[in-house]
């Protein structure tokens, strides 16, 4: 109820009471859902540096994205170290996905056409904002067709990723990846086993995150090459690749 009031304090006043109260409802229920359906015409670019819009849609796309499972430890446990690992893999991929896509984003796009004339405070709202929505929701602040090659690449590579396990979002799932990165770091660091917060990971875990993986790369790389075909070279490869992550 609390985010569809802050909603409705900034919908309202553009839209009318009734249209304001029905758009605020209807983007709270589309940010939690990660689906990021586009009732205004234009995403939220007209409120790219409205700091309520932003971070009320953001929080709704985080927690959304989360999973009910993690929900339901947090509540049982309340501390971060009394939680089990899939909860801990969950909300700690998930933290460093949404951080060091803020900081992609920001270095890539803040001297570039889709950031012109933000403040500081606007471009790193908006670079948050993006790392919160690349990876499953679909909703977008700033005009994707001036976003610089390298930030594209980014956010196919966040929307690959996506949410978590028994979550409204779709991806790989950071668990997978979550299970992969500490897999390789284990490797690197000349370790046997697979160890995640003092937990060894068991070897069918890592068997089935990175069948999970390959599958869904050649999934996306067959596809592309479809549509690449279909098309007759007609779009770049870039282009193409971003909407068969998305999809």
């Amino acid at each position: 109820i609390r985010d569809r009031v802050l909603l409705a304090t900034r919908f309202i006043p553009d839209f009318g009471f009734q249209k304001g109260i029905l758009f605020s409802l209807f983007h709270s229920i589309s940010a939690f859902c990660n689906a990021g359906f586009d009732i205004l015409g234009n995403s939220l670019v007209d409120y790219v540096d409205n700091i309520t819009i932003n971070l009320v849609i953001c929080l709704l796309i985080i927690f959304g994205g989360l999973g009910f499972t993690v929900y339901i430890d947090i509540y049982k446990k309340r501390r971060f170290k009394n939680l089990t690992l899939h909860s801990k893999v969950v909300i700690s991929i998930s933290a460093i996905l949404l951080i060091l896509g803020t900081i992609a984003f920001f270095i890539l796009e803040h001297k570039s056409a889709s950031m012109e004339g933000l403040s500081l405070k606007g471009k790193i709202l908006a670079s948050f904002f993006m790392s919160s929505s690349a990876r499953t929701a679909g909703f977008n602040s700033i005009d994707i067709g001036k976003m610089q090659e390298g930030s594209v690449i980014v956010t196919i590579m966040l929307m690959f990723i996506g949410a978590s396990p028994a979550s409204t979002g779709g991806g790989i799932k950071t668990t997978t990846f979550g299970v992969l990165l500490f897999s390789t770091l284990s490797v690197l660091r000349g370790n046997d086993e697979t160890e995640i917060f003092h937990k060894t990971i068991p070897r069918d875990a890592l068997l089935k995150s990175l069948c999970i993986f390959s599958l869904g790369s050649a999934l996306v790389i067959f596809s592309s090459l479809c549509i690449t075909i279909i098309e007759g070279g007609k779009f770049l490869y870039l282009d193409i690749l971003y909407e068969i992550v998305s999809a």
